[in-house]
C-alpha cells in the first residue's frame, strides 16, 4: 500500500496549485526546491507536486518527502503561508 499524506495537508498542495503560487518546498533529505506550483500528479499510488522552477525545469516532488511547504512572494498577502508536514 502506498504511503499518502493526510487530507488536511493535501488541501494545502491543492490550494497552491489552484493559485499557481510561488512556493518553497523543503524535503526530508534537506533539499529545497522553489518555483511555481503547477499540478498534483498521481502515478502508481504515489502523489507528486509538479513544480516549475525559474529555469523552466519541471520537477515532480513526492508529497511524502516534503517537510515544509511555504507559499511566498504571492501578490495577495493572505495567499502566503507556511505549513509543516512533520
Amino acid at each position: 500500500m502506498a504511503k499518502l499524506i493526510s487530507c488536511g495537508l493535501y488541501d494545502y498542495f491543492e490550494i497552491v496549485c489552484m493559485r499557481n503560487s510561488e512556493v518553497v518546498v523543503s524535503l526530508k533529505n534537506k533539499q529545497q526546491f522553489s518555483g511555481t506550483a503547477k499540478a498534483l500528479i498521481h502515478e502508481n499510488g504515489t502523489e507528486f507536486l509538479s513544480l516549475m522552477q525559474s529555469d523552466q525545469t519541471l520537477v515532480n516532488i513526492n508529497l511524502t518527502d516534503v517537510t515544509i511547504l511555504s507559499a511566498c512572494n504571492n501578490a495577495i498577502e493572505h495567499h502566503n503561508f507556511s505549513v509543516s508536514l512533520i
